[in-house]
């Protein structure tokens, strides 16, 4: 009876009849890829009416929908919760400490830690250049950090206390894949971890671009005072 004349015309409109006999004739894996694909074709192959092509391009949309929802659920409910902290201030040289206080910058680094619940297990105060050097002080914070059995939220005031060159972003980045660390911008408000999405990425690839330039600017500056003189 389901599969009567009248039957199918009242249960699959607009497509009736042959919506029915694709379903049961055609090749299930071919009907599923043309109907997904927005293309499908009768088995004459003349194109389908344009209402079954927009109820299957509804339907892929839907799939789609429904799927990201889905992983970002399972992304969220998987995602390893960050719960002890490493703070990380800094300033260029002793005499911007003046201007730029680390303990100004730790007292607001540890309100926002107890804000989002995270146990500070270390701080580092670091007076270096960020393009100069090694950066001694910054790899003894990192691997503190990698010493660590667990992710750890390393914590700075803003993105040029970490790094004013992409150069250190290939380091951040790798370790953040592998979940030894997780990234913390005050300032910005930006938190950069395994699950972060592409346009904090981007943010944040900004963020160094306009330290990058600063230096490149100030660097510049000097140099034509020098040239003046």
């Amino acid at each position: 009876a389901v599969y009567s004349a009248s039957v199918r015309s009242q249960i699959c409109p607009p497509f009736g009849n042959r919506f029915i006999k694709e379903l049961r004739r055609a090749d299930v894996q071919k009907f599923y890829n043309d109907m997904v694909g927005g293309a499908y074709m009768d088995r004459r192959g003349y194109p389908a009416d344009h209402k079954f092509v927009a109820a299957a391009n509804h339907a892929r949309k839907t799939l789609f929908v429904l799927c990201a929802v889905i992983w970002t659920l399972y992304a969220n409910y998987t995602r390893k919760s960050v719960k002890k902290a490493v703070i990380l201030t800094r300033v260029s040289t002793k005499e911007q400490e003046e201007g730029h206080s680390l303990a100004a910058q730790n007292t607001r680094l540890i309100e926002y830690c107890k804000r989002k619940n995270l146990e500070v297990i270390k701080s580092f105060e670091i007076i270096e250049s960020s393009t100069c050097g090694g950066r001694k002080k910054f790899r003894e914070a990192i691997d503190f950090c990698l010493s660590q059995n667990e992710t750890v939220a390393l914590i700075a005031d803003a993105v040029d206390r970490v790094q004013r060159s992409f150069k250190d972003s290939v380091l951040l980045d790798d370790l953040v894949r592998k979940e030894k660390i997780e990234l913390h911008f005050y300032r910005e408000n930006m938190v950069i971890g395994a699950g972060a999405s592409a346009s904090d990425i981007m943010r944040w690839d900004f963020s160094v671009m306009g330290a990058k330039s600063y230096v490149l600017q100030l660097s510049e500056n000097v140099k034509r005072s020098l040239d003046y003189k």
